[in-house]
């Protein structure tokens, strides 16, 4: 069945880093203390956040507990939202892709995140559908995000690539009967979708 639909992870994918890694070693010069404690403690409720069950406000205020700082949440927050930069060679071939195919973004995301960064780069054009593990209820590799995502996009499984860099949040998608790619840079992904017969 010819591919109709190509589905993107944002964080490792279009965007540099793992978010918890990229703020950890972000904030660890400023608490003076080693950026993994820092990310240990973020990590522990990030899930929560990330389905739309704590506000901003809680969630930081979880972080600020944990490691027993007086950093202000506004400050974390603002770290937070701009921890990562644009992996500015993959937004380029999304846009080239986007002539020819749907393009949707699947992500686990935080509301501030994801609004601060789509009004920095406008997210929302990039791709024809985005779905927010925060407005799903629900994040990778839970299936219901990959159910929404399809559906959302009029598309079947056998139509679709799911690219995405961790191979935990692929399962799902492979098990679903769509095609996926484990993303490991620009080259090796063009290199697997020409493979599979997408063209630019």
């Amino acid at each position: 069945m010819a591919i109709k639909c190509l589905m993107f992870d944002w964080g490792g994918v279009c965007a540099k880093g793992k978010l918890g890694h990229v703020l950890g070693k972000q904030l660890a010069k400023k608490m003076k203390r080693p950026h993994k404690s820092i990310t240990k403690a973020y990590l522990k409720s990030c899930w929560e956040y990330q389905k739309g069950k704590l506000t901003s406000e809680q969630f930081w205020k979880k972080v600020q507990k944990e490691l027993d700082t007086k950093i202000r949440h506004e400050e974390l927050e603002r770290c937070h939202v701009t921890a990562r930069e644009l992996n500015r060679g993959v937004v380029e071939l999304v846009k080239k892709l986007k002539k020819r195919y749907k393009v949707v973004l699947v992500t686990n995301t935080y509301k501030e995140y994801y609004e601060h960064n789509n009004r920095r780069h406008g997210i929302d054009r990039m791709f024809d559908d985005v779905i927010l593990s925060y407005k799903v209820k629900g994040r990778k590799p839970e299936p219901k995000i990959y159910t929404q995502a399809l559906r959302t996009a009029g598309c079947k499984a056998a139509e679709t690539v799911f690219i995405e860099d961790k191979e935990a949040h692929l399962a799902p998608a492979r098990k679903m009967g769509m095609k996926t790619i484990l993303y490991k840079n620009q080259e090796d992904l063009k290199k697997r979708l020409k493979r599979l017969g997408v063209q630019w």
